[in-house]
């Protein structure tokens, strides 16, 4: 009889313990226990449990306890969880110790501010404040969060693990402009922030990103990714930012761009770099300068480019290399261009295929007309209101112009150069062959084969203090 009462007995436990670990129970015994532990740990914090399911572990001395439904309270900001689980160490439990190593946690939709408000019950920072100034409005969904706790049941710092989907947000920037319609997936991992199917508006313009990655390093963060903005009209508060000096209107483009930066615990930003291919549709380019009409008729205070794709490099300096299509009134011709700026440097070289645009020089009784090819090419740069030019050149079928080492002041007027050679046919059909070679200063040496002399025009090249020809 005995017998049959231990085996009775162990039946029921191995039925018990089979029923644990498949079916398990719903209780609320561990609520108090674990809200109390909670509270004593994170006083600003009220967590409200509803029934726990338990699953027993039998072979790891665990319960799994599992609850659905959880609201946290933080500063009176109401938070919806649709599922907490975790497993709790049985040995911990009955000596009376924290035996909860990790939660899963799996949230509602909730507010974008009541997380960081969450956030910051726990550990205030100066960017965690900034980051709550930011923030105007939107939606976040935790798919999935993985907490990790030590032994007196404090959060570890930095090692937890975040899936997440942010909707409709809503960010306004220190500059007052407003990041509308920010949606994105998010992962975080050891230290390591990855921002996924990122879209969102600026300005009216639709930006989009397919990864930006986001990584702890020591006493900074180096931000990683990739953006492209969809083609459309460019508002001019962005044109501003870019081209402050310059008066262009009207850009529509699209972009994609690849970037990298650091961001140093107080926002600060450095070893910023960028590539960009650029895909210009068209921009007019508003210019009222009097020399340029001198020698392009028709122009008429304003440039058009079409069609042109631009790379821009940027590391501590800005390279741009592209070409296109530019347009006076209705006559179209292409252009390449390779432009360097630093600080206030710029150096240029440009080449222009003139094949409908007409051309004149006054001061050498030369004209091109229109759909007569010609190539000009500039090499140079410019520095402290100086302009200094390597080389210009402009050829035809049967003229060539090539000048040297030239410099001019602000008002376009040669200071100096190093050598002008010429060889064309004039508007009187009449050939012209000169050569101009700058020995030493005030010297000069000239030297011709042919030259019309109805234009004189060796002297008013020069600038006033330049007018000696020996």
């Amino acid at each position: 009889m005995l017998k049959k009462i231990i085996y009775f007995i162990i039946l029921l436990l191995l039925l018990s313990v089979a029923y644990l670990s498949y079916f398990g129970i719903s209780t609320n015994k561990f609520n108090s226990k674990i809200e109390n532990k909670i509270k004593e740990n994170y006083p600003k914090i009220n967590v409200k449990l509803k029934n726990v399911k338990v699953l027993l572990d039998i072979f790891e001395l665990s319960i799994n306890l599992e609850t659905n439904n959880v609201i946290i309270f933080a500063d009176n900001e109401k938070i919806k969880l649709r599922k907490i689980s975790t497993d709790y160490n049985i040995k911990s439990f009955f000596n009376n110790e924290f035996a909860i190593s990790n939660l899963i946690l799996v949230f509602e939709k909730n507010k974008v501010k009541n997380f960081i408000k969450l956030i910051r019950t726990n550990k205030d920072t100066p960017q965690l404040f900034v980051l709550d100034k930011i923030v105007k409005d939107g939606d976040v969904s935790l798919l999935w969060a993985k907490l990790f706790f030590d032994e007196s049941g404090k959060l570890k710092k930095d090692d937890y693990e975040i899936r997440a989907k942010f909707n409709n947000l809503s960010l306004e920037l220190l500059n007052k402009t407003e990041i509308k319609n920010l949606s994105a997936s998010l992962q975080y991992t050891n230290n390591n922030i990855k921002l996924m199917e990122v879209v969102f508006n600026y300005l009216n313009l639709k930006f989009l990103s397919d990864n930006i990655n986001i990584n702890k390093q020591k006493e900074k963060f180096l931000v990683k990714g990739d953006l492209a903005s969809l083609e459309n009209i460019i508002p001019q508060e962005i044109l501003s930012i870019f081209l402050k000096n310059y008066n262009f209107e009207n850009a529509i483009l699209s972009s994609n761009s690849d970037f990298s930066f650091n961001v140093s615990k107080k926002i600060k930003i450095s070893d910023l770099k960028i590539n960009s291919k650029v895909n210009l549709k068209e921009v007019k380019f508003n210019y009222d300068n009097k020399y340029i009409k001198k020698y392009l008729p028709n122009f008429d205070k304003n440039f058009k480019f079409t069609n042109h794709v631009i790379n821009i490099n940027y590391k501590d300096k800005i390279i741009i290399d592209g070409s296109g299509e530019f347009q006076i009134k209705d006559q179209i011709d292409k252009i390449k261009y390779n432009l360097n700026f630093k600080d206030e440097k710029i150096n240029y070289d440009l080449s222009f295929d003139l094949n409908q645009i007409p051309m004149e020089i006054d001061l050498l009784n030369f004209s091109k007309k229109e759909n007569i090819k010609a190539k000009l090419k500039v090499q140079g740069k410019s520095h402290n209101k100086k302009i200094k030019i390597k080389n210009i050149s402009l050829s035809t079928d049967d003229s060539n112009f090539i000048l040297d080492n030239f410099e001019f002041t602000k008002n376009y007027r040669i200071e100096n150069f190093e050598k002008i050679k010429l060889d064309y046919f004039d508007n009187e059909n009449k050939r012209n062959d000169l050569l101009i070679i700058n020995i030493k200063k005030n010297k000069y040496l000239i030297s011709k084969t042919n030259l019309n002399k109805s234009k004189i025009i060796a002297v008013p090249l020069l600038s006033e203090n330049e007018k000696s020809l020996k």
